[in-house]
């Protein structure tokens, strides 16, 4: 009997020794969260009057697009991201050949509960990493209010292509944003 009774104690104390550490595993597997940076930009210069309302970028469009290649071919993105259009996907395209990456589409939306859904997926998805986001005049501003927690921005200049918003953020609501200008 008193035999038994060792095992019993060794198997409990095995136990409890198993329900200790995994859930110290699980506490360390819990991510917190790291900054994570956002790189916002409008698409470039558009063809204007053009024949559909997708248009392609202008002579002009093209050389910002490839500038802006140039400027960030030495960042390391974790993802590119672009609206479904010719011309965000063709400011984001130098960028992501240069990289040897691909462009991920997402919806463009002026709606809160759109952005929101966006800004949180793409914290935790890209968690302390960089991610290239190409919009547009009335979209970037919306996406850059939500991850900063605040209505400062307003919608970009119709004639407006030079703006890169760089935000840092650990979590939506909690972030910083550095404002810089580039020319084609």
């Amino acid at each position: 009997m008193m035999l038994q009774y060792r095992y019993f104690l060794a198997f409990v104390g095995y136990v409890v020794i198993q329900v200790l550490f995994g859930i110290s595993q699980t506490s360390a597997q819990v991510r917190e969260p790291k900054q994570t940076t956002f790189i916002l930009i409008r698409h470039a210069e558009k063809v204007l009057n053009p024949p559909s309302n997708d248009p392609e970028l202008s002579a002009e469009g093209q050389k910002r697009a490839e500038k802006f290649a140039v400027l960030f071919r030495n960042v390391p993105f974790s993802a590119l991201y672009a609206t479904p259009f010719k011309r965000t996907v063709n400011t984001a395209q130098p960028l992501a050949k240069a990289l040897g990456m691909s462009i991920h589409h997402y919806n463009a939306s002026t709606n809160a509960a759109e952005n929101t859904a966006l800004a949180d997926s793409l914290l935790s998805k890209y968690n302390g990493g960089t991610v290239l986001i190409v919009g547009h005049s009335n979209t970037i501003p919306h996406l850059l209010n939500t991850l900063v927690g605040s209505n400062h921005y307003a919608q970009i200049n119709d004639a407006d292509y030079d703006n890169i918003f760089i935000v840092t953020a650990l979590r939506r609501g909690n972030a910083v944003v550095t404002g810089l200008k580039y020319q084609p």
